[in-house]
């Protein structure tokens, strides 16, 4: 991963050198079953997420001016977090205990070298639907612990939209995969609309909760269609750096000005500077068209929060 790295950190300047002034710092753990509760380890091999990488790379960041959020997320092969969803009430209280044990660990690691903000869980998209009463119960045993700012990052679509315990919380956290367009070969009119009806949703759920959002996740792969379901594998996809580059330009036009939106994380920037040499159809922007969309857009408002 990179993490804590010398080339992490020379990746990470040229980020910033983009105007970018925040970034998420994701250590993974694993799951063998959506279907059974089980132990959730701490990275401590070579090459993974570890304690020492983490905090590395969260006073790197710190040196360069740079918002921290710690978001850990859960792996699991042929499956995804969203998916998880117990069978009987014993396999439900060990989940959450498991869980609990799991970011009481990077809560504490977020207060002791205060990280700016603590992601508390990334697309349960299920659990979150049918235990929203645990959520409640462990976000508040996390507040106990560490004393800085929470989201969640909710799935886009009917997690999103449904999720009811934003209340417990700092910030909306939206990853935002919704489609701009159906078409294969669509008008910047039609992908700026498909864009606009996403807002609407969103802006939604804030006034509701009167709550701001933050872009936990959004990104197009450089592929064909990319905009059609931006969350895909390539899937043979020939490389398109201009429809990601569309892409971006439509997300930062309709964005950037909405009081309601206090941040975007983009997925994903690499951690490491030749990531994008070997991922031409990837998610990161690194190296492509879509960089300079965004120097551009991030530029302009760093200028203009320094002005202010």
């Amino acid at each position: 991963n990179g993490y804590g790295s010398r080339l992490a950190d020379e990746s990470m300047e040229r980020m910033v050198a983009l105007g970018s002034n925040s970034l998420a710092i994701v250590p993974y753990s694993y799951m063998r079953s959506d279907q059974q509760p089980s132990f959730l380890p701490i990275m401590r091999r070579a090459g993974t997420e570890t304690d020492e990488s983490v905090v590395a790379t969260h006073i790197q960041a710190k040196q360069k001016g740079v918002f921290t959020m710690l978001k850990p997320q859960i792996w699991m092969r042929g499956s995804w977090p969203g998916n998880i969803k117990m069978t009987n009430a014993e396999d439900w209280r060990l989940f959450f205990d498991y869980y609990y044990r799991w970011m009481r660990h990077y809560a504490l690691l977020a207060e002791i070298w205060e990280i700016d903000m603590l992601c508390v869980g990334v697309e349960f998209a299920e659990a979150t639907q049918s235990k929203p009463e645990e959520w409640r119960k462990l976000i508040k045993k996390l507040r106990g612990i560490y004393s800085g700012p929470m989201t969640y990052a909710a799935n886009w679509g009917t997690e999103f939209e449904n999720v009811d315990f934003w209340d417990e919380l700092d910030y909306i956290g939206l990853d935002c995969y919704y489609p701009l367009s159906k078409s294969h070969n669509p008008s910047r009119d039609e992908l700026e609309k498909g864009f606009r009806q996403t807002l609407l949703k969103v802006e939604r759920v804030c006034n509701k909760f009167d709550k701001p959002l933050i872009f936990t996740e959004i990104g197009f792969r450089s592929v064909e269609r990319t905009w059609v379901q931006p969350h895909e594998e390539a899937n043979g996809r020939e490389v398109n750096e201009e429809a990601q580059h569309l892409c971006y330009d439509i997300v930062l036009n309709q964005v950037m000005n909405k009081e309601w939106c206090q941040g975007i994380i983009w997925w994903k920037w690499p951690s490491y500077p030749n990531y994008d040499q070997r991922r031409g159809s990837g998610f990161t922007p690194s190296g492509k068209l879509a960089e300079k969309v965004v120097e551009e857009w991030f530029l302009v408002n760093k200028r203009e929060i320094d002005r202010d």
